[in-house]
Parts: structure tokens; C-alpha cells; sequence
């Protein structure tokens, strides 16, 4: 039953997004309720899912419409440390995401080893 009334409620939602005719609208409101007829659903909460979707439709919220700037941030896992610090910032506005050092990009870089020039330089090493 939850798994229906998921599905119906998408396909309400689904519908306004829909560039369409009043007519066409129409048309999916009809075959929404005709598939939910067909699947034994009683009618009247999808009536009433709809309704608050249309009615959310025309009188939109003033307070919806300011968007909301999130500040993130971004720390590289290394464990015990990290979990610190970010559940010290969980109350904050910040947001928080990870990242791993173990990476494809950092995987097939080929390491650079450190040119030892004491040794080259050394007498020992010279013939």
C-alpha cells in the first residue's frame, strides 16, 4: 500500500512539471485517478494529494522563494581527528563534505623520488 501511494504521489508531483494545455492536464489527472481505479486504490487521497499540490501551486510560499546560500567545506579523511573536528562543526551552518587520498587520479600518478644530490656529489661515488 505505501509502495502505491509512493508511486501515485510521483506521478501527481511529476505532473505540474510538465509543460502542458490545461487540456492536457487534464488529461493526466484522468489517467492518474483511471490507474488508480484499476489497482483497487480508493480515490480520495489522491484527490486530496492533489489538491495540496495545486493548491501549493498557487498560493507559493514568500519564504520559499529567497534561496538559501550553503557554505561548504571540504576535509580529506585521515580518521579520528577528522571526525572530531566535523562533529564539532554538525551544529554549525557549515556543510561539510570528505574526501579520500586514495583516488584513480592519485593511484596512476607515477611518484617522484627525491633526486639525492649529496650523493652524486660525494667523493666516494667519484672514480
Amino acid at each position: 500500500m505505501e509502495h502505491k501511494m509512493a508511486a501515485y504521489r510521483f506521478l501527481l508531483h511529476r505532473k505540474p512539471s510538465f509543460p502542458l494545455f490545461p487540456s492536457r492536464q487534464q488529461n493526466e489527472r484522468n489517467t492518474i485517478q483511471k490507474i488508480v481505479r484499476a489497482n483497487g486504490f480508493p480515490i480520495s487521497p489522491i484527490q486530496s494529494i492533489n489538491s495540496r499540490i495545486e493548491h501549493a501551486l498557487q498560493h507559493p510560499n514568500s519564504t520559499d522563494s529567497t534561496p538559501q546560500t550553503k557554505i561548504w567545506t571540504t576535509f580529506t579523511y585521515h580518521g579520528a581527528l577528522i571526525r572530531t573536528v566535523s562533529n564539532s562543526l554538525k551544529h554549525t551552518k557549515l556543510h561539510m563534505t570528505f574526501r579520500t587520498t586514495n583516488t584513480i587520479f592519485n593511484l596512476l600518478i607515477p611518484k617522484s623520488h627525491p633526486n639525492n644530490e649529496d650523493h652524486t656529489n660525494s667523493d666516494i661515488y667519484s672514480l
